[in-house]
């Protein structure tokens, strides 16, 4: 419950939350591999969330919650890169014209990770990683 304190003892209760959404892809063969890929990468950022609700803030192991933060911001960016990628593809279409295809809920899908992941890597201090 209530807000937690991430990084550099700021608090960011929205940066540590749990996303649920899943892409589609028209290929049932690839969609399942990416399902599972998705689900698995999810899994493993939910996971990790549940290590920072157990260390409760940041003060009580900064060491430990740096690295879990840390996980988490690459699981995040992992998980939005496969999803842009499944819906995406890379094919001969440039990537303008295939994101004018997408749906506001799919298009969601990709950026939230996306944009968890820089929330997390810039309250770390992590300009590198954030860029």
């Amino acid at each position: 419950g209530g807000a937690t304190t991430h990084g550099r003892g700021e608090s960011s209760s929205s940066t540590i939350t749990s996303t649920t959404t899943t892409a589609n892809s028209n290929n049932a063969a690839t969609n399942t591999a990416v399902g599972h890929a998705e689900a698995c990468l999810q899994e493993a950022a939910d996971h990790l969330l549940l290590a920072h609700e157990a260390l409760g803030q940041r003060d009580s192991d900064p060491m430990t919650w740096d690295m879990v933060s840390e996980e988490l911001a690459a699981t995040f960016l992992v998980l939005g890169v496969r999803r842009r990628q499944s819906l995406l593809g890379g094919g001969a279409t440039p990537v303008v014209v295939q994101a004018l295809r997408l749906t506001p809920g799919k298009e969601r899908s990709v950026v939230n990770p996306m944009e968890r992941a820089m929330e997390i890597y810039t309250t770390l201090g992590n300009a590198h990683q954030a860029a």
